[in-house]
């Protein structure tokens, strides 16, 4: 970054002092608030998704037990009335005698042995089925054995277009026909034409105890309540709930999936793509199921995040515009400009630099850079006026530096004389002295010359002499 600046001409430290104090500081706050609400949204997203599937569990769990309990209400009302319209069947066959095979008859588009209760025969007959369904409703069968086959011979069964549907057989791979050949009656849920029943097979039993038929008694599962409930059962957008029977089929579904739909995600299973629940309904052999695309979890977790970060972007500018406000009014206005400009403008006024200008708003007489700027043109006026009195100062300097020269050398000539005339008078005992000698002299001469009366004008001539070298 600083090669950047650089490159372009910009010093970083220039930069920095040019970007103002709001600016800088409103940077440092949008990008520590922008972090934190990033770093939050992250957060919050995760959480909103593992929220979100956990409540899509609980409420999942919720919908398979709701249908879990309204399946197992049916089968307890339903199965009270199976074991019911089975009683009522065996009894009413029972008043008529004991079970035994009659002769082939054809039943459909087959031939098998007749069944007879008593001496009736019961091939292609209703009058024992349909009294008992008047009575209790659903649906009632009489079974011929016919080899290892059992074939309806006598009942209201319809088939998809509206005729009994004698001359079909029993699912030989069915949960039924398995109890039947062991002699054991099988109560629950079986596919009868490709619809479901809630039934009762129980053996027809001969005088020597064979099983030569079967009583039969049955009520077709519509659970329309079941179907609208699961119907109007949502996941998210692209879930789904779906209740499927023993054999896989789905038989209830969402409606907003179809039943290819709902077999694609369950071949695909429970993983990344698909978060699936399932559970059983062992009576019936049903399997409930409840799915939901992970994907759309994924972005909800991604919307959460958007929304916080928009939100935060709407905070952090109303932070901002705020805290700019704040900053104006509570540090720009009361120091009348940047506090860069106010410490550079200090620090060349420290400095001895009084040439700086100060720029100020219009106005402006409180802020502490028009008192920079009062203060400097006073130091500037004291300054002038110092320098004033200095050069004030240095010409009487001068002038009494002048006078004190000539008193300088006026005192060296005065001491010169003292000294010459303390010379003089130095020499004065020295000339008396001599003087004296002279005298002595000169009266030893004058009375030489008195005695001898020789040399006057020599005497005379030295006396002067004398006299003149006294100053």
């Amino acid at each position: 970054m600083a090669t950047l600046f650089k490159d372009i001409g910009i010093h970083p430290m220039n930069f920095r002092l040019r970007m103002g104090l709001a600016a800088r500081l409103v940077a440092a706050v949008s990008l520590l608030v922008m972090l934190a609400v990033i770093g939050g949204a992250v957060l919050v997203g995760i959480q909103e998704a593992q929220l979100m599937r956990e409540e899509l569990e609980r409420n999942n769990g919720e919908k398979l037990g709701s249908i879990a309990q309204l399946l197992e209400v049916t089968d307890t009302l339903l199965s009270q009335r199976v074991r019911g319209s089975m009683g009522l069947l065996r009894e009413y066959g029972g008043a008529l005698g004991a079970a035994r095979l009659g002769e082939t008859v054809d039943v459909g588009d087959l031939r098998v042995p007749d069944l007879l209760l008593g001496d009736r025969p019961q091939a292609n007959e209703a009058t024992l089925v349909d009294p008992v369904t008047a009575l209790m409703g659903g649906t009632a069968t009489l079974f011929v054995r016919s080899g290892d086959d059992f074939v309806r011979v006598s009942t209201n069964v319809k088939r998809d277009d509206g005729a009994r549907a004698v001359g079909t057989l029993l699912d030989p791979n069915g949960k039924a026909i398995v109890a039947i050949r062991s002699g054991k009656a099988f109560y629950g849920l079986v596919d009868i034409l490709g619809n479901p029943y809630l039934t009762a097979y129980e053996p027809i039993l001969d005088e020597q105890g064979q099983v030569i038929g079967i009583w039969y008694v049955g009520y077709k599962i519509e659970l329309q309540v079941l179907r609208d409930i699961v119907g109007r059962a949502r996941i998210l957008e692209g879930g789904f709930v779906a209740v499927l029977n023993g054999a896989g089929r789905v038989d209830f579904h969402s409606d907003t999936v179809t039943p290819d739909a709902v077999r694609a995600a369950l071949d695909i299973g429970d993983g990344a793509e698909w978060r699936i629940a399932a559970s059983s309904f062992d009576k019936w052999g049903f399997r409930l199921v409840t799915a939901y695309p992970q994907a759309e979890v994924d972005r909800a977790g991604r919307a959460a995040i958007r929304n916080i970060v928009a939100g935060g972007i709407v905070l952090c500018v109303l932070l901002i515009g705020v805290l700019n406000l704040l900053v104006r009014h509570l540090v720009i206005r009361p120091l009348g400009g940047e506090p860069a400009v106010a410490v550079a403008a200090l620090a060349r006024v420290a400095a001895g630099d009084l040439s700086v200008t100060i720029d100020t708003r219009p106005g402006d007489e409180s802020s502490m850079l028009a008192a920079i700027k009062r203060m400097n043109a006073m130091l500037a006026r004291i300054i002038g006026e110092v320098h004033g009195a200095a050069n004030a100062l240095n010409s009487a300097a001068e002038e009494l530096s002048t006078t004190a020269h000539g008193m300088s050398q006026a005192s060296n000539e005065q001491a010169t004389s003292v000294e010459q005339s303390s010379a003089a008078v130095g020499q004065i005992p020295h000339t008396i002295e001599q003087n004296s000698e002279n005298a002595r002299i000169t009266d030893g001469m004058v009375t030489g010359a008195s005695e001898h009366g020789k040399g006057f004008a020599v005497v005379a001539a030295e006396v002067r002499k004398q006299a003149e070298r006294i100053p």
